[in-house]
């Protein structure tokens, strides 16, 4: 492992110790390629924050594999929400009840009796989407990228996108803060770092795909591309988590985090 300082995040399902980076391995920007700056909507930088979206977590991953390959070491990845989740015990399935974006909300968008563009969740909500998206509906169906024509009017009754929002964010309260799980986290005020956990969030407007982080004390998502065809791109640290031996014994560094 290199100088930076590391401390214990908890064990694997495997019983594998598991250690986390408390300062940034690397830098990744994530998103179309800023040359010439600025939103618009160009296809090609919309591919290319699509695929970000994509194979981001994979490339998180691949800037943390080197760190795996020391002595005692099993292997090594990027932290992803679920890793935050476990030490702060947030509960995802509370975020936003009774909201279009509640978390694990299965939404479809579809024409409606006036021939306009027309949201329908899971949970109940639905409505007309507050924009008429002339210039399409672009999103991502878990086999490919669909670029949809202008949405302004359509059929009544046809379905042109069904997407699940599973986005979520919260500030952390619970953690003392500068204890060790705190600080191993959160860090300084300055601390930001991607997780290596996508997200869709589905508003009344647009949807929204991006990559998760952790900013300023808060655990959220940065958006990379959304439904009416905008990308957007940002740069954030990498965090490296370990998995050592199950029967290593580590001497001089900080635990927090799970029981072990």
């Amino acid at each position: 492992l290199t100088a930076t300082d590391w401390k214990v995040l908890g064990a694997s399902e495997e019983g594998e110790l598991l250690i986390m980076s408390t300062s940034d391995v690397d830098y990744l920007t994530l998103g179309y390629d800023d040359v010439a700056g600025g939103l618009d909507n160009d296809l090609d930088e919309l591919d290319e924050a699509v695929n970000d979206w994509l194979n981001g977590a994979a490339e998180l991953d691949s800037l943390c594999e080197p760190y795996g390959k020391g002595e005692n070491a099993t292997g090594a990845r990027s932290i992803r929400v679920e890793d935050v989740d476990k030490i702060t015990g947030y509960d995802k399935t509370t975020y936003e009840k009774g909201k279009l974006y509640e978390y694990g909300n299965n939404v479809t968008y579809s024409y409606n009796e006036s021939n306009k563009p027309n949201y329908s969740g899971s949970n109940g909500v639905s409505g007309a989407l507050t924009y008429g998206h002339s210039n399409g509906f672009h999103f991502y169906n878990g086999t490919e990228f669909v670029h949809v024509d202008d949405l302004t009017t359509g059929e009544k009754g046809k379905i042109f996108a069904t997407l699940k929002s599973d986005y979520y964010d919260y500030y952390e309260g619970d953690l003392e803060y500068g204890s060790d799980a705190y600080t191993m986290l959160f860090g300084e005020d300055d601390t930001g770092y991607w997780l290596a956990s996508p997200y869709v969030y589905t508003d009344t407007y647009y949807a929204y795909f991006g990559m998760r982080r952790v900013d300023l004390g808060l655990v959220d998502g940065y958006w990379l591309w959304d439904s009416r065809g905008s990308a957007n791109n940002f740069v954030y640290g990498v965090r490296a988590v370990v998995s050592l031996s199950s029967d290593i014994e580590l001497t001089g560094s900080s635990s927090a985090g799970w029981t072990y």
